[in-house]
């Protein structure tokens, strides 16, 4: 990466976490948009590249994740207007919007670059698998069901840190994507849930074409 390249960032509406990592990516030299989503419509504008500059080539969702292994899926805590009214302050309802291998080819409709996701388990294959064949170029996310949370936002500053590390005066090294996963990853090798299950997805190492697309998308 370089300075001034483009981050996107999507949280929910109340999350602090990515304040501060816009903060530190900010320090860093990156310029960091951050996106609240409130409603199912603002993911979706995200996922559509609405309002998201054109040279976001790398996107982070700040986000809970869970559930088995065959269907792990990322969570936000959005709110629903039951009687349609979106004007009212009454008939709000919270509800949780759940990003899995069934709704992703729904929700992510012009995918570019990486995609970083730092909850639990999120990095597991059904979910690298679906965000690769929605478009993107690579996935990263932990493998582990459980991950401590200070341990992924250690693990993302550091992340970053080393795909910086050729803008530095004194360093001048270049990490590839994988590569400044793998180092990052290391931050904390002796913790099960840390830095450590963190692992980069890249189309060969699911069979798939880079860039692919799924041939139908839901109406």
């Amino acid at each position: 990466m370089k300075f001034l390249d483009h981050v996107a960032i999507g949280a929910r509406s109340d999350a602090a976490t990515p304040l501060v990592l816009q903060s530190v990516l900010q320090q860093f030299g990156i310029r960091t948009h951050l996106y609240r989503f409130y409603q199912t419509e603002h993911v979706r504008d995200f996922f559509a590249r609405k309002g998201v500059p054109d040279e976001v080539r790398f996107t982070i969702l700040c986000a809970h994740a869970g559930g088995p292994n065959e269907d792990p899926a990322i969570h936000y805590d959005l709110s629903e207007q039951r009687d349609g009214d979106v004007t009212s302050p009454y008939g709000w309802e919270g509800y949780d919007l759940k990003i899995s291998k069934e709704t992703i080819p729904d929700l992510v409709t012009n995918a570019k670059g990486t995609l970083l996701a730092m909850g639990c388990g999120a990095g597991r294959e059904p979910l690298a698998r679906a965000f690769l064949k929605a478009g993107y170029e690579g996935y990263v996310g932990a493998t582990e069901e459980y991950i401590d949370g200070e341990s992924a936002f250690v693990f993302t500053v550091n992340l970053f840190y080393h795909l910086m590390a050729e803008e530095r005066d004194f360093h001048w090294k270049k990490y590839t994507m994988a590569e400044a996963v793998e180092r990052a990853a290391q931050t904390d090798p002796d913790f099960d849930v840390g830095t450590r299950p963190y692992r980069y997805w890249s189309p060969q190492d699911l069979g798939l074409t880079a860039g692919a697309k799924p041939i139908e998308r839901r109406a």
